[in-house]
């Protein structure tokens, strides 16, 4: 084992009070955060000293500690114990007490409570709390999870999602009111139709699209771009084509695990995911794009829209939509995964199976409701 791994699981083991375990697996894996950093982290499996490796199915152990910690900030990003089953002694709280909890992750996380989180749910023993600046949400959402046992001994805790520094919240007075954003709620309600399974048709619903609208401009800002925390490209580029492309595409296997050494790890190498595509490359994955459409679906040109690229564990995704807007809940998307390198299309991901579900559903009938009976209905919710 690299001796600068090894640091890294003694830490654990005495900060978490795992004397009664012994590592199992361990491994390097790094991510791209919200902020295009890149986030390296030592994933282990720790198992009770007195079992030797998984169950018959392969599953882990009951008791057994799957832990994440930072390389560098060495900050746990995840302690999870199987079967919420215990034989640490690290981390406990006796008497159950919100506050020491509170304490102990402001410790564990360097956030201050009340200015970068908040307390949002509390059952039983388990507490979620939720990113905030000033105890306002924030987007995107961040949360912190953590449960102990009746004894008081951790048994999860999970951090998910960016927490943002006060430096880089641009605060302003909150003005707007319904009555300004009227004429914005009514063009986002739209008639879509959702397939019943239960009835076996179609049902018309009207429905809000979830958008964010800034407070002095009252322009709106799309909810998908950042919905997974990843940074996208915006292309919005229909692909039209003369004549198809007579070339079989042979679909390759995706590699989805990212080896990393231990020099990449403490070295802090910037991930590939992070760099930004340049327009070379978008220019080549455009083209690659276009020439997966001449092949497999040759009779669609003008029929798609290239929306996003971006970078996804050494790939780009090239995602795409169908133009025509057929009201249907569930829209047509294309993922054409690139090799980042040769930008050579390897597979594509299309869902169409699901929305095939829509053509055996009963067609919905007239429609006796209008939008603006709609929208007069949604107001007095």
């Amino acid at each position: 084992m690299d001796p600068r791994i090894n640091e890294l699981v003694v830490f654990t083991k005495r900060k978490l009070g795992l004397d009664n375990y012994h590592l199992f697996t361990h491994r390097l894996r790094r991510t791209v955060n919200f902020f295009n950093e890149t986030v390296y982290t030592l994933e282990m499996e720790w198992f009770p000293s007195h079992v030797k490796g998984r169950e018959e199915d392969g599953l882990n152990p009951e008791g057994a500690a799957c832990i994440d910690l930072d390389v560098h900030t060495r900050k746990f990003q995840s302690i999870v114990f199987v079967g919420g089953k215990t034989y640490a002694s690290g981390v406990m709280f006796k008497n159950a007490d919100t506050n020491d909890v509170i304490a102990w992750i402001e410790q564990e996380t360097a956030l201050k409570y009340g200015e970068q989180f908040h307390l949002v749910n509390q059952e039983e023993r388990k507490l979620l709390f939720q990113a905030s600046i000033g105890g306002t949400a924030i987007y995107p959402s961040a949360s912190i999870e953590i449960q102990f046992g009746e004894d008081g001994r951790l048994i999860f805790y999970a951090v998910h999602g960016p927490f943002p520094s006060k430096g880089l919240i641009s605060e302003e007075r909150f003005t707007l009111s319904l009555d300004q954003i009227k004429s914005l709620a009514k063009e986002q309600l739209r008639l879509m139709e959702f397939p019943s399974w239960t009835h076996n048709r179609i049902v018309p619903m009207y429905v809000m699209e979830e958008i964010f609208v800034t407070n002095a401009q009252k322009e709106i800002v799309p909810f998908e771009p950042v919905a997974d925390g990843r940074p996208y490209l915006k292309i919005e580029q229909p692909m039209h084509w003369d004549d198809p492309f007579d070339q079989t595409f042979e679909r390759q296997e995706i590699d989805w695990g990212d080896e990393v050494t231990p020099e990449q790890a403490f070295s802090n190498e910037a991930s590939p995911d992070s760099y930004p595509i340049t327009k070379l490359e978008q220019e080549k994955c455009v083209q690659t794009v276009l020439n997966v459409l001449r092949q497999e679906y040759p009779r669609d040109t003008g029929k798609w829209i290239l929306k996003t690229l971006h970078r996804d564990n050494g790939y780009i995704h090239a995602v795409l939509r169908t133009i025509q807007d057929d009201h249907r809940a569930f829209k047509r998307k294309l993922v054409v995964i690139i090799d980042a390198k040769t930008f050579q299309a390897l597979n594509y991901l299309d869902n169409r199976v699901i929305l095939d579900t829509f053509h055996d559903r009963q067609a919905p009938g007239d429609i006796t409701v209008t939008k603006d009976e709609a929208l007069d209905k949604l107001e007095r919710i």
